[in-house]
């Protein structure tokens, strides 16, 4: 009775994410690019209009599905406009035809398999849902704001991205079926961003079916209904505008997409920072004017600090007001004695470290071979195109990499083992698996 229903949420979703997306691109001058990555932007917009509707005190239930009518609308322009040919939707060849449909078998399965365990959940974490995540899109759809005290984990461990994007379900459905936005529809968009980057680099016609079953498989480390699937997927989005030699990398469109991930959870911040440094060392190299690409790593800063600006304002007098807020958000050491990085001991829900292990090693032996095929071609190849795109996936995978050892070698000191580990799971999903997917 779910899976219907849910289905057709699922794809109006996306088509009026993508429709934001493409709009967006269009806005900014940027290339079509991929259009599953379009829908990681279109995300990344709402998550920075949400800041707004907050500062306000303007987010209610009617102004949310206003909003969304008028993205409805822009998509429904934005579709008139697409040539849909160029969107890989509908291919004439038979080996594209095989590929999308065993892609689609893949994601569906997935996707279906994610409605039936997940909408909803037998089961919410008594310390974070109960006392926390759940009560934040109530209060926001109640008062018009996620404005609070410092008693309360917003504007510490999140800013409140996550909870806009779930006060859209619980303005529409009961309260329980909020994880849909992660569980279901982040897993499902972050498959359509794998397939997309998998969409003909294989030799065989199974490679976007592959590339969406490397994301599926992965234990994400479920224990609370935070941003785990939506942060992976801006985070490959991110990765993607880099990457793929297909995209354009806007200072604009990254500066979107770093604000909205720190929106959803500040931890995200790590990302944003690595990967706009090595993306500038990646542009650096591949231009040689190092100037210019700090210019345009500071344009992406900045574009980052306007769209996350609101979210923090609407905290700014709990944060001066210090006191009972210093004091929560001051980490407290913890013995990190015990932190291996090839430990066999099982966590959470059975999977040891060393699955995540390996797909960071992963991620910087993918570094390695796409700065050594760029060092080997690059000056035989005067294509801007062709010569971007190695350096562009060394950015994601080395980011990947580094991210994973700062979290578990040093941040784990204060924030503790295990929840490091399960920090790690959306940075290897939308770095070290996209980079690895891209790398063919």
């Amino acid at each position: 009775m779910r899976i219907f229903p849910s289905a057709l949420a699922l794809i109006a979703a996306a088509f009026v994410l993508w429709g934001l997306g493409s709009g967006l691109r269009r806005l900014v001058r940027a290339r079509t690019g991929r259009w599953p990555v379009s829908i990681g932007i279109g995300l990344a917009a709402v998550v920075c209009v949400g800041g707004v509707l907050n500062l306000a005190h303007i987010a209610y239930r009617p102004v949310l599905w206003l909003a969304a009518a008028i993205a409805a609308v822009v998509s429904v322009l934005e579709a008139r406009r697409a040539n849909f040919a160029t969107l890989q939707i509908i291919p004439k060849e038979t080996r594209a035809r095989i590929e999308l449909c065993a892609a689609a078998l893949v994601i569906s399965a997935a996707t279906v398999f994610a409605i039936v365990t997940q909408l909803p959940p037998r089961v919410f974490n008594f310390q974070d849902d109960l006392e926390k995540y759940l009560a934040h899109p109530v209060r926001m759809l109640a008062t018009g704001t996620m404005a609070g005290s410092p008693l309360s984990a917003l504007g510490s461990e999140t800013l409140g991205g996550q909870a806009f994007l779930h006060g859209f379900i619980l303005s529409a459905v009961p309260l329980p079926y909020v994880n849909g936005v992660d569980s279901v529809f982040g897993l499902f968009a972050l498959m359509l961003i794998a397939a997309g980057a998998g969409w003909r680099r294989f030799p065989w016609p199974l490679g976007a079916a592959l590339a969406a079953l490397c994301t599926a498989i992965v234990n994400p480390l479920y224990v609370n209904i935070s941003g785990l699937y939506i942060g992976a997927l801006l985070i490959a989005t991110g990765v993607m505008l880099v990457a793929d030699e297909r995209e354009d990398a806007s200072p604009v469109l990254l500066g979107i997409v770093y604000a909205a991930l720190v929106a959803i959870k500040p931890i995200y911040g790590l990302f944003a920072a690595l990967h706009l440094s090595f993306s500038f060392v990646a542009e650096g190299l591949q231009s040689a004017r190092w100037r210019a690409s700090g210019v345009r790593a500071a344009h992406t800063a900045v574009w980052a600090a306007i769209c996350v600006a609101p979210w923090f304002a609407m905290y700014l007098p709990m944060y001066l007001s210090s006191g009972a807020f210093v004091a929560q958000i001051t980490p407290t050491p913890e013995d990190s004695a015990g932190v291996s990085l090839f430990s066999a001991s099982r966590i959470f829900d059975g999977d040891s470290v060393v699955p995540y292990t390996t797909l960071a090693f992963t991620g910087a032996l993918v570094a390695i071979l796409a700065l050594a095929a760029w060092k080997t071609n690059g000056a035989e190849d005067d294509r801007l195109d062709r010569r971007e795109k190695p350096l562009g996936i060394f950015a994601g995978a080395v980011t990947g990499c580094v991210s994973f050892l700062v979290l578990l070698l040093y941040l784990s000191r204060w924030g503790g083992y295990l929840p490091c580990v399960r920090y790690a799971a959306p940075f290897l999903l939308g770095t070290c698996v996209i980079s690895a997917i891209e790398a063919p």
